[in-house]
Parts: structure tokens; C-alpha cells; sequence
């Protein structure tokens, strides 16, 4: 990725691009196939299988050096080192990068963007590499990237090119030797894009190895355990022998921790604060506190709620009663890596009518009759409410007969 931030922020700016994108690789490959060398093999041309042999320890040390480079591109990300981040690549007008009009070129350019606006936080997952021919390998990884409140993430490709300089990658001779790590000063980057993820796109696949896991079962704890994540869910747990990680698959060692099910928190308001501000009418402090400014901000940044509740070991909420934009933060949610699961019930039905309201917004329908009852769970069917909350209060006005009458109804709608 073009060091986080710059390369991240380019995804967004070519929405789709699925011909965008094509029509950069087809630009790439016509850029760089004539500069890879042709590798040639030593030996008879009598014995085929020996040139194979050769062709494969070829395609396996391609790939070796450019995974080494690949690696360094990533690790001097994560230690924001702007110098060993620019050595890794192409230093030529060529160089292509992706920018919002289409493909930018030249490591000058490049190394002026890069080096002072360093992610939050940077992670570089799944890297992925395929031989294209002799000299030149594509890759790709899973990034995701943090700058304060703001994260995102999605894939970035590298092209990786034989260079035959250890340097400059400007055509000397000489290329390190010792090893793929070192062997790869004689490669460069020389096309690096990134596209950003769709919401809701699952994270790569990763191996928690180590922990000791408490599966939820009321099983003994399995010391040691492999919980498998894949396709944003968790694939298997268990021992090592019972969960083996894939080859490839990045793992995160957790030995000395404990993994256990995420806490699900069945009673929540996001339409409510947790003290007076958010339940006037509990006590009233709105000569300091405006009731209509209070759900402004609960509305506008329920970020803080979402991220309290997973550091808190909550990975599931649910709502159960509130305005309707509540109803919004199950999608909000679902595409967040920072949210728990949200359900919501949305606006509840009660037999008070409750003044607790904002002029245009009403969080309280009132049951007056039967026909309120049916009318208002057909409301919140409409916007697919998670389930029907019925304040049942006693009131004095009110025969307690006709108020039951209601909230049978609303049961009996609900079910229909």
C-alpha cells in the first residue's frame, strides 16, 4: 500500500472501478513485461524434465525475494521508516501508482506524498503473490488502516520486477546475495495501487493460536486452543490437532491468554445517555443540558457506545426501545470492525402517552385503542424492527380493560 493514508485514500476516489482497474493492469503489464529479463536455463536441452526442475526453483525463488520485499515494504510501514519504505521502490518515471483520475507515474512524485502522515494504526494481512513471468511477480494484501476515528480498509496490489541493482533498481550489476531477504534489494515495486473494501466485506482469515478457550459449551477449558476466522465468522475451535491453521493463513499468538464467546447485552437505549441528560423526565436537567441537543449528539455519534461495548467484551446488543434512527445502527454496525451485532426494536407502543418526544420524532406510539395497537406494529414490521416493546402502565384515566384490549392486539398483530 503507498504507505497507508495515501494509498488507502486513493480506493475511495474510483468508485467501482471494476474497467478502471482493468484498464490500469492492462496499462501495467504493457509497461512491464518488456522490461522483466528472460530467464535462460543451463544445461542440455535433451533432458525437458531437468529444464522444468529449473523453471520451477526459478518461479520458487521469484517468489521467495519478492515475498521478502513484500514483507519490508509492509514492516517499514508499521515502523514508519519513510527511508527503508521509499528503497522498495522503482526509483523511474515509471513507476505507477493509482491516483483519482487514473494512473500516476514517477518515484519522484511519490517520495514528495510519502513519509510524514503515518496511519494510527497499520495492518497488513493475506499477502498473496503469483509468478507472471520469469523476473516479475503480482501480489497482493489485505490492509487496514486507522487515522483517529476514521478506518478503513480493502486490498492493495504490488508488482514486483527484477531489477538486476541492489541499489538504485536503475540497471548496475552486483545484486545482493545471502538469502531471499537480501536477495531482494535486486527487485522493486514497480506499480502499487489499492482499492477500498465495500461495506460490509469480511476480514482476511487469521488463526488465534495459543489461548486457552472457553468454547461456551460448559466443555473444560482446551489449553493451547485454534480458533479459526474466516469469512467473518469463526470457521473452528478447538486443539491444534482439531483446528490446524491453512498454510498461509496469518496467525496471532495469544499464549497466556484466554478466549472465550463475546457477552451479549440484551438491554440497551442508544436513544438514552445513562444519566439525567438522556431521561428528563426521571430528573430534569434541561436548563443545562437541552433534551433536543443531548439526542443530536446520541444520534450523531453512537461510535463511542459501540466501541465501549466491545472493549468491555460485548459483541452483540440489543436495543429495545427507542427513536427510529435506531434502526439505522444495525447496518452501521454490521459494516464497523469497531461495533458489536446490533438488534432494534425501534419506537415502543405504550398505553401512556408519554411526553418524552422531540417535535418531528416520536420514540413513544401511543396505544389509544386496538386499531393503534395493529396500526403501530404494522409500522415498525415496515421498517423491520428486531421485536415489538409494549410499555403496559397503568392509567387512571383509562379503563384497564380497554388498555389490555390493546396490548392483546399488538400481540396479535405482531404474530400474524
Amino acid at each position: 500500500m503507498s504507505r497507508g493514508r495515501r494509498e488507502a485514500a486513493a480506493g475511495p476516489t474510483v468508485p467501482g472501478l471494476q474497467g478502471g482497474r482493468g484498464l490500469l493492469r492492462l496499462w501495467v503489464l504493457a509497461l512491464l513485461l518488456p522490461q522483466a529479463p528472460t530467464m535462460v536455463h543451463a544445461g542440455s536441452t535433451s533432458a525437458p524434465h531437468a529444464g522444468l526442475m529449473r523453471a520451477d526453483v526459478a518461479v520458487a525463488s521469484d517468489i521467495a525475494v519478492a515475498r521478502a520485499l513484500f514483507e519490508r515494504n509492509l514492516d517499514a510501514i508499521r515502523r514508519r521508516d519513510r527511508e527503508a519504505y521509499l528503497t522498495c521502490y522503482l526509483r523511474a518515471d515509471t513507476l505507477a501508482r493509482t491516483g483519482p483520475e487514473g494512473p500516476l507515474l514517477g518515484y519522484d512524485s511519490f517520495a514528495k506524498e510519502n513519509g510524514d502522515d503515518w496511519p494510527d494504526l497499520f495492518e497488513g494481512l493475506d499477502l498473496q503473490l503469483v509468478p507472471i513471468r520469469p523476473g516479475l511477480v503480482y501480489g497482493t494484501y489485505r490492509y487496514r488502516v486507522r487515522y483517529g476515528p476514521r478506518e478503513e480498509s480493502g486490498i492493495s496490489e504490488r508488482f514486483f520486477v527484477k531489477t538486476g541493482d541492489a541499489t538504485t533498481g536503475r540497471g548496475a550489476t552486483g545484486a545482493a546475495k545471502g538469502g531471499a531477504d537480501r536477495s531482494a534489494a535486486g527487485w522493486k515495486i514497480a506499480v502499487t495501487t489499492a482499492f477500498a473494501a465495500p461495506p460490509g466485506t469480511p476480514p482476511p482469515p487469521r488463526a488465534l493460536v495459543g489461548a486457552t478457550l472457553v468454547d461456551g459449551t460448559g466443555a473444560a477449558p482446551v489449553p493451547d486452543a485454534v480458533v479459526i476466522l474466516r469469512g467473518g465468522k469463526i470457521d473452528c475451535a478447538g486443539t491444534r490437532a482439531q483446528c490446524p491453521p491453512s498454510k498461509g493463513v496469518d496467525t496471532l499468538d495469544l499464549e497466556g491468554l484466554w478466549v472465550t464467546p463475546g457477552i451479549v447485552d440484551a438491554h440497551v437505549h442508544f436513544s438514552q445517555t445513562g444519566w439525567a441528560d438522556g431521561r428528563p423526565d426521571a430528573i430534569d436537567v434541561r436548563d443545562r443540558y437541552p433534551y433536543e441537543e443531548v439526542e443530536a449528539g446520541l444520534r450523531a455519534h453512537p461510535e463511542r457506545f459501540l466501541r465501549a461495548y466491545l472493549c468491555s467484551g460485548v459483541t452483540a446488543v440489543f436495543d429495545v426501545g427507542g427513536y427510529s434512527w435506531t434502526w439505522d445502527l444495525r447496518g452501521r454496525a454490521d459494516a464497523d470492525p469497531l461495533a458489536p451485532h446490533v438488534a432494534a426494536a425501534g419506537p415502543l407502543l405504550s398505553t401512556l402517552d408519554f411526553w418524552l418526544n422531540l417535535p418531528a420524532e416520536r420514540q413513544f406510539i401511543y396505544l389509544g385503542s386496538e386499531a393503534d395497537a395493529r396500526t403501530g406494529v404494522r409500522y415498525l414490521a415496515s421498517h423491520g424492527a428486531d421485536a415489538v416493546k409494549v410499555w403496559f402502565i397503568p392509567v387512571e384515566e383509562r379503563k384497564f380493560d380497554d388498555m389490555a384490549k390493546a396490548v392483546m392486539a399488538a400481540g396479535e398483530e405482531a404474530r400474524a
